[in-house]
């Protein structure tokens, strides 16, 4: 028996990357990685990372509309990462862009240990692997985060927020 069906192929147009942001996160992974670009399908999206090392890791992504795609990036090793993405599981965009995968920060000492309730004062932070960027804040327990001001890769300033309860925060 010979079976013919009638079949629909839909011809699209390329998707093309234009930016990520952020730009770089921890190599521990768990960052929302906005794609930003033309030309993306509505349909089941990948993202696609390219290890220094060569290494292939791919992730399930959101389409957010024809121009953006968000994908969580995976736990990578420290360096750069090529980012590609495909709307349809097999053609991957033919440009790729860079992902600075950095070494997760720490903190390792705050100074002064202890301020008012009432707020206000400038709390530094010690530690290491702090990145300079514009999202950049200070949390305290379960307030709500602060901006906080780069001094350098081990260095924050952070302004400490009023609370209703003295303790200790984590």
């Amino acid at each position: 028996h010979l079976l013919i069906a009638d079949l629909l192929l839909v011809f699209a147009v390329q998707p093309v990357l234009s930016g990520l942001s952020p730009t770089s996160g921890p190599s521990s992974g768990g960052t929302s990685l906005v794609v930003s670009g033309s030309n993306f399908a509505n349909s089941v999206v990948r993202c696609r990372f390219i290890t220094a090392l060569g290494v292939q890791l791919f992730v399930t992504g959101t389409w957010n509309a024809s121009s953006q795609i968000i994908c969580t990036t995976p736990a990578m090793p420290v360096g750069h990462s090529k980012v590609d993405v495909t709307d349809n599981g097999v053609d991957y965009t033919r440009n790729s862009l860079v992902f600075v995968v950095v070494a997760p920060a720490s903190v390792s000492q705050l100074l002064p240990p202890l301020g008012p309730k009432t707020g206000g004062t400038p709390v530094t932070v010690f530690g290491s692997n702090f990145l300079n960027s514009a999202a950049l804040a200070c949390k305290f327990g379960a307030l709500t985060p602060v901006a906080a001001t780069f001094v350098d890769s081990t260095q924050l300033v952070c302004i400490a927020p009023s609370t209703a309860n003295a303790g200790s925060v984590a």
